[in-house]
């Protein structure tokens, strides 16, 4: 049985990268004496993380650990290399390995319980030898597929933890919208957390989506946006004219000014490097793309850069990982599958999904989904987009009340975002944007915060 340094380094990259794995391998492991003093602090900064946050570790939280408890810089040096190692290696074959570190395990437990049953044998101790090996042949080191709390006794520890969480924010994946009003209600989409953003055709979902990744990246954190939709070169044409603040029509023509040449290139020399490894745009035919292309997809970007979120546009084109006998069910197996890959993988997520015909006039809220309502209970957050007609853009008649030509298009101009849910605190709270669809840029209106 091999059970070496490179089988240990293995261990715990897949333990890093996985979080099905690192579920599986979490209570063979607390059995384990790993044989260096790095690996073995970097195990245990990856168990209290799940165990207090169920959630993987990131180099992030790795550095920040590391610069508190290894005051010495060389130390410090010596493991925040091996972690970076452990974040680039691929294991050859964690699953085997897994196999392989629970045989290790009951072999070890049983061999520790027939020692002590022959010593309380020699004893005379009779149901304790025997008690000794039921209790080794009958222990079960299969994942737990649930998590318990006790309530009253883990009080203080919870106490301790939201503490900590409010200390060290760093430490924890929450990404802002990029909506100043909307992230104070909201605090942010933490890992876990499934969104929705609801619209009727045509009314900017997708341009919305590239505002959520671009604003996260802008954060330090790592995107996946995948489109079911269009091409990946017309998405990063999206986030091409967002980062330059031109226009979004001059990236299809190539039609730039030599001013406007020297933007991009100052733009690029100053953000370049601050924003690389940072977002993968993955574009997948709509009759291939389920939940297991997407975390393949995952995990081969986890290959080169850190994951945080991950964008779908859209889910609704998404086939199911099992069949139903109808169309409102197998939308609901596309969507649970995504909230269940949140939670698993630690990942905020991010879903546009369409509103039916009837919502073009009228506040759109979470019945709003079409097809699957099942989407609404499933999401944590859902945002809607509304067109807002100006009060100016009215005028009054005698046959009633008359728009003219320049009031429409004013008011196709103007959008509100209306949060329709927010499982964990407050909603239906409306916030009026003024975005620049040529240039992809979605922003705040200088109007008050509306509630209803």
């Amino acid at each position: 049985m091999t059970f070496d340094l490179a089988f240990e380094e293995e261990l715990l990259a897949q333990c890093l990268r996985d979080t099905e794995f690192l579920k599986a391998a979490y209570r063979l492991l607390e059995a384990h004496h790993f044989s260096t003093p790095q690996l073995s602090w970097i195990w245990k900064q990856t168990r209290e993380c799940w165990k207090s946050f169920a959630e993987r570790i990131t180099v992030k939280l790795f550095v920040t650990r590391a610069e508190r408890e290894y005051p010495d810089p060389d130390e410090q040096r010596a493991v925040l290399e091996v972690v970076l190692k452990l974040f680039r290696l691929k294991p050859l074959s964690p699953r085997a390995s897994l196999d392989e570190l629970r045989r290790f395990v009951r072999f070890v437990g049983l061999q520790v319980a027939m020692e002590n049953a022959v010593k309380d044998l020699h004893e005379d101790k009779v149901d304790e030898a025997f008690s000794a090996l039921r209790k080794a042949t009958l222990q079960d080191l299969r994942p737990k597929s649930y998590r318990v709390s006790h309530w009253m006794e883990e009080f203080d520890d919870r106490q301790r933890e939201r503490k900590h969480r409010k200390e060290h924010p760093e430490e924890f994946t929450c990404i802002s919208t990029g909506l100043r009003k909307l992230d104070a209600t909201m605090g942010g989409m933490r890992a876990g957390e499934l969104g929705l953003v609801v619209g009727t055709t045509g009314r900017g979902k997708s341009i919305f989506l590239n505002h959520l990744g671009y604003h996260a990246i802008l954060n330090h954190y790592g995107v996946v946006h995948f489109s079911l939709e269009m091409p990946e070169h017309q998405v990063a044409a999206r986030y091409d004219a967002r980062f330059t603040m031109l226009a979004h029509r001059k990236f299809k023509t190539f039609d730039f000014t030599l001013d406007e040449l020297r933007i991009i290139d100052a733009r690029l020399d100053k953000m370049k490097a601050v924003l690389s490894g940072r977002l993968q745009i993955i574009s997948m035919p709509l009759r291939r793309c389920d939940i297991h292309s997407v975390r393949n997809a995952i995990d081969e970007a986890r290959s080169e850069m850190p994951v945080h979120m991950i964008v779908i546009d859209s889910g609704d084109h998404m086939q199911p990982s099992a069949k139903w006998e109808s169309k409102r069910l197998e939308q609901a197996e596309v969507y649970w599958d995504l909230k269940t890959l949140a939670e698993e993988d630690g990942l905020v997520v991010w879903s546009s999904t369409q509103a039916g015909r009837e919502w073009e006039s009228r506040t759109a809220g979470a019945e709003s989904v079409s097809e699957s309502y099942d989407k609404a209970r499933i999401a944590d957050v859902i945002l809607t987009l509304n067109a807002v007609k100006s009060d100016r853009s009215r005028t009054k008649g005698d046959a009633g009340d008359v728009e003219s030509e320049s009031a429409e298009s004013e008011a196709k101009s103007k959008l509100e975002v209306y949060l329709a849910k927010y499982r964990d605190g407050e909603s239906k709270t409306r916030i009026p944007l003024d975005p620049d669809f040529s240039t992809m840029l979605i922003r705040e209106s200088e109007d008050d915060e509306r509630k209803e």
